[in-house]
């Protein structure tokens, strides 16, 4: 019978490894070979277990989704994936089921497939991203922040991983404090932050040009939009652009190179080139947001490759503390490892679930 990758090689963009490992695990979404720590992490700890696993980053076009869920509920050697941008909420109605947090985020960053088959959708960014910010982590000295509750919080972004911060930060407000959503899109802000109150009483949306007012009082600035991550990210028609050079805190307006192109340095160049007056654009306007910035914000940025964005890096010059995405990856990724896509071959092999979520988290940890 064939394994998984040779029955989902046809339905990725990328060089599947000529090897079968007993078991497979990976990431799907636009590109995460470029970028996504995943892979890297579970691989780590799959040697740490001596176990015959492979952890594999799958880059899919849009029009491939479908198909290569089809092709993976064939695949008896796989345990799960992860899902990252653009497909966290077009995954969704893709699958044979949620889990009830899933179901109330909308949104799946983690698929679980069982023996039958079917494809069950997880949600752990919710978690990951309240441990992030106010927990006690192995590895990490003190909090990021010690409560949420009573704050006045201002999150960027309305997609898959937005639906989730939103939920978790509402879930620990518990209808304390203010929780304002500012998106591009502002019916998927409304809709979001609509769905949010519903559940937590909590949640409303403002437009972009509401940005600045909102950070004057804002205590903790959250980006949870994909500006200032690095790779190429996929446009319409098959083009493809760059968010590394822009700051979540203002308007980003990319053209984007013609599908034909093939994306290298000479693509970046001229790509870069083409944009520099929308850089320079979002820069000034950014730079203006954190000049009015409160003077006792925190700012969290979910995005982790580069580490540091241009969002965080005009916040820290401007004495604001400052976290990336790396403390909520690691959490959300042993969280679906321990509890979700290997909790069957944990049992199977007597390791207890929270002896193994802590060695887990400090393997990952030491290996990013």
């Amino acid at each position: 019978m064939p394994n998984a990758f040779v029955r989902l090689q046809p339905h990725v963009t990328n060089q599947l490894p000529e090897i079968a490992p007993r078991v497979v695990t990976g990431i799907i979404g636009d590109r995460p070979s470029q970028y996504a720590k995943t892979p890297v992490l579970w691989n780590a700890v799959f040697r740490e277990f001596e176990w015959d696993a492979v952890s594999q980053p799958w880059d899919l076009e849009s029009r491939q989704l479908s198909a290569f869920l089809e092709a993976a509920r064939q695949c008896e050697d796989l345990l799960g994936f992860s899902v990252t941008v653009p497909f966290k909420t077009a995954v969704v109605p893709l699958l044979d089921d949620l889990d009830p947090l899933a179901r109330d985020v909308g949104a799946v960053n983690t698929v679980v497939r069982q023996s039958n088959g079917h494809l069950v959708g997880s949600n752990t960014d919710a978690q990951g991203a309240i441990d992030a910010i106010t927990g006690e982590l192995p590895g990490r000295s003190g909090r990021f922040l010690d409560t949420v509750k009573g704050r006045r919080v201002v999150l960027i972004g309305a997609g898959g991983a937005a639906r989730a911060v939103a939920f978790a930060l509402a879930t620990e407000m518990g209808n304390t404090g203010s929780l304002s959503i500012v998106n591009r899109a502002g019916l998927k802000a409304e809709e979001l932050a609509t769905a949010v109150c519903r559940v937590h009483g909590i949640g409303k949306a403002a437009s972009e040009t509401d940005l600045n007012s909102l950070l004057a009082n804002a205590d903790l600035v959250v980006n949870a939009s994909t500006k200032g991550q690095a790779g190429w990210r996929q446009g319409s028609a098959g083009g493809a652009f760059i968010l590394e050079p822009y700051s979540a805190l203002a308007p980003a307006s990319p053209t984007q190179l013609d599908a034909s192109v093939t994306l290298d340095s000479r693509a970046s160049r001229e790509w870069f080139v083409s944009n520099c007056d929308d850089i320079n654009s979002n820069a000034q306007t950014a730079r203006e947001a954190i000049r009015v910035l409160s003077d006792t914000a925190s700012c969290f940025d979910l995005v982790y490759a580069p580490l540091e964005t241009r969002f965080l890096a005009d916040a820290r010059l401007a004495g604001h503390q400052t976290m990336n995405g790396k403390w909520m990856n690691i959490g959300q990724a042993a969280d679906a490892f321990v509890r979700k896509v290997c909790a069957s071959e944990l049992d199977a092999r007597g390791i207890e679930s929270e002896v193994a979520y802590r060695t887990v988290f400090e393997r990952m940890a030491e290996v990013w």
